[in-house]
């Protein structure tokens, strides 16, 4: 189990060799970069591809704007995946990024109106200032029957949108310590 723990770690930092799918100017580690891909391929794996859009471009577009907005959020792209069944990338650089990725659980619902009803795939993506990504949630309908969650976080970001993470003590400074808490004594 502790050596599986070691593999999946590995891969994440590796960004598991995974082509990027991000909107034009968003500055990702690679491990960002492998999660929006592997919510780009999930939804083109269901049938989401053929699934004629529940919401048009113009409501999404409209619905997002105003949770944005409900939430003092100025700064929001939205791209509406008309070949993907109406799925939305949805890219936010709020004025205190941090303060909204690890509080992400209470704003979500608001910032996705009703794309967050999980009948449509949709991505969110909180960035700073300099367009570096600190959180990534996805949602695919359909995916492993019931659906299918992803999510990424930023070293140092803690949300409480993502259910059934570790707690990781701030204490786990140095590679010797985490390996340590990771793997237990070794002696």
């Amino acid at each position: 189990m502790r050596v599986a723990v070691l593999l999946i770690l590995a891969l994440l930092a590796a960004g598991c060799g995974a082509a990027t799918s991000r909107p034009a100017g968003l500055l990702s580690p690679s491990a960002a970069d492998a999660t929006r891909a592997q919510w780009y391929e999930a939804v083109r794996r269901t049938e989401a591809q053929s699934a004629q859009p529940a919401l048009s471009e113009s409501d999404v577009m409209q619905a997002v704007h105003d949770g944005a907005a409900a939430l003092g959020v100025s700064a929001v792209t939205v791209h509406y995946l008309t070949g993907l069944g109406g799925a939305a990338d949805i890219v936010v650089e709020p004025e205190d990024p941090v303060s909204f990725a690890t509080t992400a659980g209470g704003k979500l619902t608001t910032l996705l109106g009703p794309l967050g009803n999980n009948d449509r795939a949709y991505i969110v993506t909180v960035v700073d200032a300099r367009a570096a990504p600190l959180f990534v949630l996805g949602w695919v309908p359909g995916a492993e029957q019931a659906g299918e969650g992803i999510a990424w976080q930023a070293p140092g970001i803690h949300s409480n949108a993502i259910w059934g993470q570790p707690e990781v003590s701030g204490r786990l400074g140095s590679a010797a310590s985490l390996r340590r808490a990771v793997l237990g004594s070794t002696r």
